[in-house]
């Protein structure tokens, strides 16, 4: 019988706790650090005033010494000249010996006076040997005192490296931090929509790399599903730089190498879109030069090349903010603005033929606005166009376009409508129409304009709205602030395009305050059909039972427990009888069941305590087989 499983386990710290626990410890380290550097400035300080003073004072000193030595050559110099005087007076003047007695008394003063004041100086003398003597102390000192600042200084050489190194350490784990803060927000939820249940799982992304600028008028698109293509716009750049993020690994990458056709490829305002999963079509915008492009431009992934496509027919007038859209190996475009104003006219490319043809359409066509978003039906067979801008204030209008017979459709809505909206995404998903961000223009003479950040579904059978993900349009194109006037969220621009789809993925960009997009915002959606494929396959999966195994979930009263156990699903017919094994507190095993039933209700059991079960499947051919053990506690 296997052995009794441990039922207690001690705590761990959660991924979040730990994180904080280094960053405060690192915390403390460096402060540590910056106060010993403080110390030892302060001490080399004083060490520098006290040598500089004593300098001065050795330099005072040696004037002194030479001025007292040139005095006294002065008067050994006189001295030496009053003598030869004296002796010649007194050969001269022997006579007047007696008259001049009175005088040599005084110059015997003299003398003496001479020798006092010699002494003196002799004194002095010593003392400036002496001061001779400290100096060299002192410079011996000196000396001392250098190399010890040497050391010091590479000493503090040494722990600014160490202090550098643990701000690396803090700024790397502050990274840390702050991708776990961003990986915790993530979640996922049961969502009810049109009666029927949605799986939304959203996750958040700190993108590594060499992130892009965030810029209006720009493009996005998604490749294949598994790489976000963010080209041109304006007006902090020329508008012709290209990034590539791949899902996967999160990771920004420019193409600053790939080739450009001619000065034209620069733009903003243009359009973008997809042909298979490494393809990407980009038509019209606004130059560098300020001048409208009517151009149609083939980016292929794999190559890492453009090109342009020889085309027939008349294209498009050269627009901006139009709508753009691929399927059925044909292209669409509507609407957007030319030099002569706003349009809503529809053209069509041809993959095949590479014919531009204008549709002439029938019915109640969308009024002329930029902006919109048109997105192709599966089958091929309807345009859908939602929202825009008529250059007063946002739309939000549904139109669809009958391709068979070329009729439009102005479509009435049922729930609560979403708010109006330009520069958005719109995606076919199923049945559905996914409609994603953009910005709304409420006009009135106000200038100012608000994101959208949420997200809609219309059912396009029942042509009602829905909310998939709410979030209210409160982020301005200026920012928010707190009270205190303080930023609480980085600014969006007012035109730029931070949304992309494919398949059931709703990839969304966000910019950091430097006006990098830095985060990625993941909504994966898992529709009603969806949810009741992955049920069935979890219950066929359910219904195979590789091995013999106690059920998790048992009846349990304070004195018994009633459980159960599954047989493998191979060869279940071939058991004989089972036989359920019990293990006491006191370590007592014994057998409490035998038979061919797979429940059993063990009772006369003590409160409060845990009990270990082990069950054994005997086959017909005499063969057997062990399932885990599993604790089971009765209640108070």
């Amino acid at each position: 019988m296997p052995p009794k499983k441990d039922g207690g386990q001690k705590a761990e710290l959660s991924p979040e706790e730990q994180a904080e626990a280094e960053r405060l410890q690192l915390e403390a380290e460096r402060d540590n650090v910056m106060v010993e550097l403080q110390l030892m400035k302060g001490r080399i300080k004083a060490l520098k005033a006290d040598n500089d003073r004593l300098v001065m004072e050795s330099s005072e000193l040696k004037v002194k010494l030479a001025a007292a030595t040139s005095d006294a050559a002065h008067i050994l110099d006189h001295k030496q000249s009053e003598i030869e005087r004296r002796e010649e007076s007194i050969v001269q003047l022997n006579a007047r010996r007696t008259e001049l007695e009175e005088q040599l008394l005084q110059k015997e003063e003299r003398i003496q006076e001479l020798e006092r004041i010699q002494g003196l100086n002799e004194k002095k003398l010593r003392e400036a040997e002496k001061v001779i003597d400290e100096k060299q102390e002192l410079e011996d000192l000196v000396k001392e005192q250098e190399i010890i600042t040497t050391r010091q200084r590479d000493t503090i050489e040494r722990m600014q490296t160490r202090t550098d190194e643990l701000e690396a350490q803090v700024a790397e784990a502050q990274q840390r931090i702050e991708e776990l803060r961003v990986r915790v927000t993530s979640s996922t939820d049961l969502r009810i929509l049109f009666g029927e249940p949605w799986m939304v799982a959203c996750n958040r992304h700190r993108l590594k790399g060499p992130l892009p600028a965030d810029r209006d008028f720009n493009t996005l698109a998604c490749l294949g599903g598994k790489m976000l293509v963010a080209y041109g716009g304006s007006p902090t750049c020329e508008g012709r730089e290209m990034a590539f993020l791949s899902v996967d690994t999160m990771f920004w990458e420019k193409a600053d190498g790939v080739p450009a056709i001619r000065a034209a490829h620069a733009r903003a305002g243009h359009s973008i879109a997809t042909m298979g999963r490494t393809r990407m079509y980009v038509f019209g915008g606004r130059s560098v030069h300020n001048e409208l492009l009517s151009d149609i431009m083939l980016f292929n992934y794999d190559t890492l090349k453009w090109t342009s496509p020889i085309v027939k027919g008349a294209p498009p007038s050269a627009r901006e903010g139009h709508s753009m859209c691929s399927g059925r190996d044909r292209m669409y475009i509507f609407g957007g603005r030319d030099a002569e104003g706003l349009r809503n006219d529809v053209w069509c490319l041809d993959h095949e033929t590479m014919l531009w043809s204008q549709l002439s359409t029938a019915g109640s066509p969308p009024s002329a606005r930029f902006g919109a978003s048109i997105c192709i039906s599966d089958d091929g067979r309807r345009l859908w166009l939602m929202g825009g801008n008529d250059d007063s204030q946002s739309l939000g209008d549904i139109f669809v376009l009958e391709l068979d017979r070329m009729a439009w459709t102005m479509l009435g809505t049922l729930g609560q409508q979403p708010t109006p909206r330009h520069g958005h995404t719109a995606a076919i998903m199923g049945r559905y129409l996914v409609v994603s961000g953009g910005c709304n223009h409420t006009g009135g003479g106000d200038p100012r304009m608000a994101r959208c950040t949420d997200t809609w579904v219309l059912d396009l059978n029942s042509y009602t709205w829905e909310c998939l993900h709410d979030s209210p349009p409160n982020m301005s194109v200026a920012g928010g602030t707190n009270p205190r006037g303080e930023p609480t969220h980085p600014p969006m621009k007012a035109q730029a395009v931070y949304t992309a789809m494919a398949g059931n993925m709703i990839f969304t960009l966000k910019p950091n305050r430097e006006e990098c997009l830095d985060e990625l915002e993941v909504l994966e959606l898992s529709m009603p059909e969806d949810i009741e494929t992955l049920r069935m396959r979890a219950q066929k999966e359910n219904d195979i039972v590789s091995k013999l195994a106690i059920n998790d979930r048992a009846e349990i009263s304070p004195n018994s427990i009633e459980l159960s156990w599954r047989a493998p699903t191979k060869n279940a017919d071939r058991i004989k009888e089972y036989k359920l094994m019990l293990a006491t507190p006191t370590g007592v095993v014994k057998e409490v069941f035998k038979g061919r039933s797979d429940t059993y209700k063990a009772t006369g059991l003590r409160v409060n305590h845990e009990y270990v079960f082990c069950v054994k499947a005997i086959y017909d051919d005499g063969s057997f087989l062990w399932s885990d053990s599993k604790a089971f506690r009765t209640h108070t």
